[in-house]
């Protein structure tokens, strides 16, 4: 899934699939969980695509680098973003 931040630099509800909520509901997580979880693919995501390169990535999710770091440092997904460049 790839979400992409309005000018506003927010993702906001409407750009998510319905089947990700009907998915969440079935979890029965909260939104702090769902918002992890979003975001945590969304990096993901712009980390394949720009074959690990940090700057590339926080443009496309429209962020900073810095504040990409401190995202991926929060979400602990180091040691994913390794496989992702060993794969590419």
């Amino acid at each position: 899934m790839i979400l992409h931040a309005l000018d506003s630099g927010l993702i906001t509800v409407d750009q998510f699939p319905q089947t990700f909520f009907e998915h969440m509901r079935e979890d029965k997580r909260d939104l702090a969980g769902i918002v992890r979880e979003a975001e945590r693919e969304a990096i993901l995501d712009a980390m394949a695509r720009a074959k690990g390169n940090k700057a590339a990535a926080a443009r496309d999710l429209g962020l900073g680098r810095s504040t990409l770091g401190d995202k991926i440092a929060r979400l602990e997904l180091e040691s994913e973003i390794e496989r992702i460049i060993e794969r590419s």
